[in-house]
């Protein structure tokens, strides 16, 4: 059988044995596998595998971990990866609450630099000794509550979605993260606040706030997004100010789509950034109730594209507008 394993090729073999039941099929497949190997593929020994296996699998620099096809509860032992000093990338897939961490998660490796971990179950982010290396972080679907206190090294940070984590309350000081150019917070519902803009936003190009329908306030760029090409907003019903996070906007100068859509409490877009940008800005459909904004100054730009909804028959709002494309007053 030996032969038959090609190991010195870099390609991934499966080898089958086939035959009646009770000829020793199993016992020949892991005899075979566990003097050649380090590890055990049995579905059947995965919580044993979780809990004792990789313990000690130095060798192992990438894992990924499908739990798709797993009905019955599996608990993760908190040692599960205490051994694999050597792993950098990691990705756990599931679409339901299946896996769980009941013991928490200790010991991953120093020299992770992707974590991929579909519906995370802890509330609070694990242990990372040295992130310095952490590329990309992605933990959609999660039951984060937090990710961790204080300030921890970042600087390879360039991708974190966070999407969908109802739960999700604070982000953390992202200071340190100053090569972050995505970051997703889209469906964070809870999210109440974002952390002060300094480090983390130096690169920043797309920022996806979208549906998080707890934001009432944000911090202000103050020019600090000056790589920002992409900003989505739509669905943050309750956000009441827009100006003092966009500031000036000649600062903005990448900035290419604005998504400001069913921001149901927004009350006044700043005439700066349309003067700014009115050249290169496609701002899609903003509030339903866009009557309530006010233009301080006629804007005649047939370049920035607006749709409105008008809920009012006040259209004196408006004014001789010229960029309009598409106007609905259903109250006229």
């Amino acid at each position: 059988m030996e032969p038959l394993l090609c190991l010195g090729s870099d390609e991934v073999r499966m080898i089958g044995i086939w035959g009646p039941p009770g000829i020793g099929k199993t016992t020949i497949a892991r005899v075979a596998f566990n003097q050649l190997f380090q590890l055990s593929v049995f579905m059947d020994d995965i919580k044993f595998l979780f809990g004792h296996f990789f313990q000690g699998s130095k060798n192992v620099i990438g894992m990924k971990f499908d739990y798709y096809k797993i009905e019955d509860e599996l608990d993760i032992s908190e040692k599960a990866f205490e051994g694999m000093s050597n792993l950098q990338f990691l990705k756990v897939y599931g679409y339901s609450d299946t896996l769980q961490l009941t013991r928490g998660l200790n010991n991953l490796s120093h020299k992770l630099r992707l974590l991929n971990w579909s519906h995370f179950p802890m509330t609070c982010f694990p242990c990372i000794v040295n992130s310095v290396f952490l590329v990309e972080l992605v933990m959609d679907f999660s039951k984060l509550e937090k990710l961790w206190d204080g300030i921890i090294p970042l600087r390879s940070l360039k991708w974190m979605n966070l999407s969908f984590s109802v739960n999700l309350k604070e982000l953390p000081d992202l200071s340190t993260a100053t090569s972050l150019e995505k970051l997703n917070l889209n469906a964070c519902s809870s999210l109440m606040k974002l952390p002060p803009p300094i480090g983390y936003t130096n690169n920043l190009e797309v920022l996806n706030l979208c549906n998080c329908s707890s934001l009432i306030k944000l911090p202000s760029l103050a020019g600090n997004a000056t790589s920002l090409e992409k900003l989505y907003m739509g669905g943050c019903s309750s956000l009441v100010e827009f100006l003092s996070f966009i500031g000036n906007a000649v600062n903005l100068q990448k900035l290419e789509k604005l998504d400001l859509s069913n921001c149901l409490d927004l009350v006044e877009l700043p005439l700066s950034l349309l003067e700014t940008l009115r050249t290169r800005w496609i701002i899609k459909p903003l509030a339903e109730h866009m009557y309530i904004f006010q233009f301080r100054a006629e804007v005649t730009s047939s370049e920035l594209l607006f749709e409105f909804k008008l809920k009012s028959d006040d259209a004196r709002k408006i004014g001789e507008c010229g960029l309009v494309q598409h106007l609905e007053v259903p109250s006229c």
